[in-house]
């Protein structure tokens, strides 16, 4: 038998920053792990809203994380604690750097190496060209007839095939 692999799905742990650290008691956590200990405090405390209950009434612990809000929506509290979570964790535990920030690191180390730095400029053509919005350059076409697909014209039947209707 071949044994599923674990994971490979969502974000994995993050390094989280001062008012999320505060409220978890961790440096680095996965964001569902987050969600998880914030309904658990929600719940423990009675802190839904009881005429609508996806409404989380913000107390003193939680009000670090949402400082403007009396209640949040529960979908939006987990919009607003993307603005809690730092730099991704990579598998060994070291943070995850974007690949521009690693080069720029990798010519800080080769200080002698300068006249290689010129080859690094051709992987800009690799990296993919960003579309434009169609919508903010043409204005949609508008179709013309019924729209509903399927032949735009009647067809003639073949002398066969109509003496089989």
């Amino acid at each position: 038998k071949k044994e599923k692999k674990k994971g490979g799905g969502g974000f994995g742990e993050a390094y989280l920053k001062p008012a999320l650290q505060e409220f978890t008691g961790l440096e680095k956590c996965a964001r569902s792990h987050v969600v998880k200990l914030i309904w658990e405090h929600v719940k423990g405390n009675g802190l839904q809203d009881e005429k609508d209950k996806r409404y989380i009434v913000i107390d003193d612990r939680l009000r670090p994380l949402f400082p403007s809000k009396k209640r949040i929506h529960m979908f939006a509290m987990n919009k607003e604690l993307t603005k809690h979570f730092g730099e991704r964790v990579a598998a060994g535990g070291s943070k995850k750097k974007a690949k521009k920030e690693s080069e720029d690191d990798d010519d800080d180390d080769d200080d002698d190496d300068d006249e290689d730095d010129d080859d690094d400029d051709d992987d800009d053509d690799e990296r993919p060209k960003k579309r434009k919005a169609a919508a903010a350059s043409k204005p949609a076409k508008k179709r013309k007839g019924g729209g509903g697909g399927g032949f735009a014209a009647p067809v003639k039947l073949s002398t066969e095939l109509a003496s089989l209707l």
